[in-house]
């Protein structure tokens, strides 16, 4: 009986383990019509082509969920119902079902368009990101004047002046790579919350663009200053990515903006696969090892170092590189390490032995002040994961058998005393053993 139960176990063990291994290469899109499915199929197969497993459904599927037992059914979501206005749905799509999902370790785009509800903008609120007001457009009538021979003819004979183009892509990496020619755009622009530090721009107007409202003309916003496409990093390194057009990965858009048709992909593929890679934790992707630290004269790492010693502090960086799917030393000559106690006692930039090697250090003298220290490094850049990391290294005082039994800068008065004791002995001396002279006034 109990080889059967171990057996049991066993099995539930491997299944569970399966399951979960599954579940990370799972991707739900939320839609609002079934025709997105074929309008965008090749942003679908560019997903299928990085091994996820993608599971389609109605936003208003009342049936919808995202946890099982406890356990994500999804990796990530792409939320593509830009229209959807119902906040006070009872299914598990809500914003913070959603916002707690990113929380978990879970990654999310979202894809707005001008006709973008309550819900989507009340979602993208909660990362800074506020669409122009409702029946707004990014408009641009002066792309065919201007680059009349960057286009593709099929896209300049259509005379669709709903469509702008831009080549506006803010220089992030990972996310500008292979970029030729021009971005074709249709749908809503974005402020970006300049107090958040998470939230970024990717993708800006071009310098003729303007944001207009299609129903009483008003206007919001011109040129680059017009967000059209943000990235979101949180805390805990996950990602979002936010767009205003819908259109801006589909099948039209993908032949649009291909202007020869010699290349493997147009810029809007091109584009919507680095978006791709990046939100799903394919690119810019760092991670750290092997964190040391150890007294230079001896090369030996102690619980507690001494004022003044000479300390060299060591960690490995990596990137993942997903062509061969490994981890690479990571080459920057921007990471800094502080020494801190409350405050930063020592600020250095991390040098490397070897630029083949991971490895990165700093060497430097200890400050005179004794107390519990930290080694810490937050490394915040677009485009790659934040490192944060603390280290103790405490510091302790002299022992009283460490100090130095005659400093030269005191040896005026080490002279002092010793005058002042050869003065009083020659005294003593004098006085106690001196001739006595005697008195004649008798």
């Amino acid at each position: 009986m109990s080889q059967k139960l171990l057996i049991l176990f066993i099995f539930i063990f491997l299944f569970h383990i399966i399951l979960n291994d599954n579940n990370k290469n799972r991707t739900l899109v939320l839609i609002e019509d079934w025709h997105v499915v074929d309008t965008h199929s090749r942003f679908w197969n560019q997903l299928k082509e990085m091994n996820y497993d993608i599971i389609f459904k109605m936003i208003d599927d009342a049936d919808i969920k995202l946890t099982n037992f406890g356990e994500y059914i999804y990796n990530n979501i792409i939320y593509f119902a830009p229209s959807y206005n119902d906040i006070s749905r009872k299914n598990e799509i809500t914003i913070s079902n959603l916002l707690q999902f990113i929380d978990d370790g879970h990654d999310l785009m979202i894809f707005g368009n001008e006709e973008s509800g309550a819900f989507i903008r009340k979602l993208v609120n909660e990362f800074g990101i506020d669409y122009d007001d409702y029946d707004s457009k990014v408009k641009d009538s002066m792309y065919i004047h201007n680059n009349k021979d960057e286009l593709n003819s099929d896209f300049i004979n259509s005379q669709n002046d709903e469509i702008i183009i831009t080549n506006n892509i803010i220089d992030i990496q990972h996310l500008k790579k292979n970029i030729k020619n021009y971005i074709l755009y249709e749908g809503i622009g974005m402020d970006i919350d300049p107090q958040n530090n998470f939230v970024f721009p990717i993708l800006k107007a071009g310098e003729n663009a303007y944001s207009i409202n299609f129903k009483n003309d008003n206007k919001y916003s011109n040129g680059n200053h017009i967000k059209l496409v943000s990235g979101y990093q949180a805390r805990n390194n996950r990602r979002v990515i936010i767009s205003g057009s819908t259109n801006l990965c589909s099948n039209k858009f993908y032949y649009l903006s291909n202007k020869d048709f010699n290349t493997d992909k147009s810029p809007n593929e091109e584009f919507c696969q680095n978006l791709l890679e990046w939100n799903f934790q394919v690119t810019g992707v760092l991670k750290i090892d092997n964190i040391r630290h150890r007294r230079v004269t001896d090369n030996i790492t102690l619980p507690t170092y001494r004022i003044r010693d000479e300390l060299i502090y060591e960690i490995d960086i990596f990137e993942y590189n997903p062509n061969n799917k490994n981890w690479e030393p990571y080459n920057s000559n921007d990471i800094q390490v502080e020494y801190v106690m409350m405050n930063p006692y020592y600020i250095g930039n991390l040098e490397k032995y070897d630029l083949s090697k991971p490895t990165y250090y700093t060497k430097f003298t200890s400050p005179d002040k004794f107390g519990v220290f930290k080694f810490i490094i937050d490394y915040e850049r677009k485009g790659y994961s934040y490192i944060f990391t603390s280290t103790k290294a405490p510091l302790r005082p002299y022992y009283h058998n460490e100090y130095n039994r005659f400093l030269p800068c005191a040896y005026p008065y080490y002279t002092a005393v010793f005058i002042i004791l050869g003065s009083f002995v020659l005294f003593s001396i004098l006085f106690l053993y001196g001739e006595k002279k005697e008195d004649k006034s008798d």
